[in-house]
């Protein structure tokens, strides 16, 4: 998974590869929040990460998105 952190906080597509709608998922850890984007493994955020812990949770976040947008794309 890739980190990007940018300022403008009303972005609604990906910050790497511009995908919106169903490929991202706005997502938040801790009281900080960011846009995921399951296209191509990119979390952008807001502000920087504190700690390695806030990391991981984002990560473990991440790949419940992932996982439910693939088992939903599957099913259809």
């Amino acid at each position: 998974m890739r980190v990007q952190i940018i300022d403008d906080k009303q972005l609604k597509n990906c910050s790497i590869c511009k995908a919106t709608d169903e490929w991202v998922e706005n997502i938040c850890v801790n009281g900080i929040e960011g846009l995921y984007c399951v296209k191509c493994d990119t979390l952008t955020l807001y502000e920087p990460l504190h700690s390695k812990l806030v990391y991981l949770a984002f990560k473990k976040k991440c790949m419940q998105i992932k996982e439910m947008k693939t088992n939903n794309q599957l099913t259809m």
